[in-house]
């Protein structure tokens, strides 16, 4: 049986169109990561993933709460 490393974590955007994540977990290799924009009408796209960050993009400038979601195996 694997065991994983899950993150979860809100981002604040304020009229941005980009935010970066700084993982609060220790991740052997670049996790996978997913965003869930609350009350938007926006497309957001996971760009950059490393071990320790996480770098999203949106398509265009937005003010709201964003969940994300980081998982690998130990």
């Amino acid at each position: 049986m694997s065991n994983f490393i899950v993150e979860t974590g809100t981002i604040e955007f304020d009229n941005e169109d980009e935010a970066t994540i700084t993982f609060t977990s220790s991740y052997k290799s670049a996790p996978r990561v997913t965003v869930t924009l609350i009350d938007g009408n926006v497309i957001a796209n996971v760009e950059e993933v490393t071990k320790s960050t996480a770098k999203i993009g949106l398509g265009s400038e937005w003010s709201g709460i964003a969940y994300y979601q980081a998982i690998s195996k130990a």
